[in-house]
């Protein structure tokens, strides 16, 4: 399945939180000060969200490491039927 851009952004946000409470915690432990910790850890925090907001639907686009659906095994033969409506869900996903 492909990931819609809302649950991009909030797999981004959700571990944003984690990577600038840990960036916040050693700019504090490096400087001691609260005020510069929380001005580093917010100037990495808008910039880090954003560049990997791109890098996610970058990835998306990209086809390399992705099975093409010919090599997907199935119990039987198709309809042509099923076939269209398998290249229809597929289109509606973005991968055709």
């Amino acid at each position: 399945m492909k990931d819609t851009q809302v649950r991009s952004i909030l797999k981004t946000v959700a571990w944003r939180l984690i990577a600038t409470t840990t960036t916040m915690i050693v700019a504090y432990v490096f400087t001691g000060e609260v005020i510069l910790a929380v001005e580093i850890g917010s100037v990495e925090a808008i910039a880090k969200i954003v560049l990997f907001y791109v890098h996610e639907r970058v990835w998306e686009r990209v086809r390399w490491g992705r099975r093409p659906i010919h090599s997907i095994p199935v119990k039987g033969e198709l309809t042509e039927d099923e076939l269209n409506n398998v290249e229809e869900k597929l289109q509606d996903m973005g991968y055709l």
